[in-house]
């Protein structure tokens, strides 16, 4: 007979069955592992629930959010991000550093329209990583960008390329 001051969860997922109570002549005591944790069997109610891995958590479960990928491009203006407010043909934060994955917000507080185009006057980024086309922005108007991936760019104003060129935004 096995003396219950010895007995330990005999299964290597750590199921205590007890099947009855016979001596073989001498007692091996298996350890469960720490990360396993410890389930009654009564408490499951089918064969089908005694799969490992139905004991295990969901692998998704354990990841932190950085699972959902980031996508670039034009956001909601009202997305919380980094604002840059244009001004008297100018912007306020030039250069501007920003981590990949952030959004930046311009927001036209001149009294006339301005376009922001990736690029330089000549030569507008149209495609790729850290492009961007603000299209016209009426006084009080915003345009909203999340930018993905680590790039050094200049941008313009397309509408006063000669007034209003050589802006800088490093994503990093």
């Amino acid at each position: 007979m096995i003396d219950p001051r010895v007995a330990r969860p005999l299964s290597s997922i750590g199921l205590v069955v007890l099947v009855g109570c016979i001596d073989f002549g001498s007692v091996r005591v298996f350890e469960p592992d720490a990360a396993i944790e410890v389930v009654d069997a009564a408490s499951l109610s089918d064969a089908s629930a005694l799969d490992a891995a139905a004991l295990l958590p969901d692998a998704a479960a354990l990841l932190p959010d950085a699972a959902a990928p980031c996508v670039p491009g034009r956001v909601d203006p009202a997305t919380a991000g980094i604002e840059i407010r244009i001004v008297r043909f100018s912007v306020e934060t030039n250069p501007l550093v920003v981590n990949a994955g952030e959004v930046v917000v311009w927001t036209n507080a001149d009294s006339m329209n301005h376009r922001l185009v990736s690029g330089e006057p000549g030569t507008p980024i149209t495609r790729g990583p850290g492009a961007f086309n603000t299209g016209s922005l009426a006084t009080g108007r915003s345009y909203a960008h999340r930018f993905c991936e680590p790039i050094r760019l200049t941008y313009y104003c397309s509408a006063h390329p000669s007034q209003m060129r050589g802006f800088v935004l490093d994503i990093r």
